[in-house]
């Protein structure tokens, strides 16, 4: 199991950390994120890649229609 934080997240699908937390707010059944410490100590996020890409292929079709293609 890979971890990524946030910010390696954000990286992989090519977004902002800020479009990735609205990503995560619009979806509800987005990957939830895991913390090994307690949230007021300032723990950091992560999310398994493979429920991520899991939740990606899943969703794919949905994403695909968003887009908008010009040419």
């Amino acid at each position: 199991m890979d971890l990524l934080t946030k910010k390696d997240l954000a990286k992989k699908l090519r977004i902002s950390i800020s479009s990735l937390n609205r990503l995560r707010n619009k979806y509800k059944d987005f990957p939830k994120g895991m913390s090994f410490g307690e949230a007021w100590a300032g723990s950091k996020i992560f999310f398994d890649e493979d429920e991520i890409d899991s939740w990606l292929l899943a969703n794919k079709d949905k994403f695909r229609s968003n887009a908008i293609t010009t040419f």
